[in-house]
């Protein structure tokens, strides 16, 4: 949803380039680029009443936790990811549901 007039709500996409990383040790952008996260959490507000829309009332959300292994072995050097293709990857969850998601993905993760 925009703030502007649309005829149609724009496509839910997600940016998941590998990028390089800042190394500690030397200061300096690492040459090869990766996804050094454990864990991806997609955040999409699902609200679609621009009267009542309110960003800050988190049960207008859904959570998609995905682990950077799992996306990485599917979608390998792929730089974006379209909902429709996480929500086939997993099920949404409530901020309340959130916690306990992302340590059951996580203790996967190890």
């Amino acid at each position: 949803m925009q703030t502007w007039f649309q005829k149609e709500y724009s496509k839910i996409i997600f940016s998941i380039k590998p990028a390089r990383n800042w190394s500690g040790e030397t200061n300096e952008l690492t040459k090869e680029s990766s996804r050094p996260s454990d864990i991806y959490v997609f955040c999409v507000l699902k609200h679609k009443d621009k009267k009542t829309v309110d960003p800050l009332v988190l049960e207008q959300w859904d959570f998609y936790v995905i682990p950077t292994k799992k996306i990485n072995k599917v979608f390998s050097k792929q730089e974006t990811l379209q909902l429709k293709a996480i929500e086939k990857m997993t099920e949404c969850v409530n901020y309340n549901e959130l916690n306990e998601k992302i340590k059951n993905e996580y203790s996967g993760v190890k």
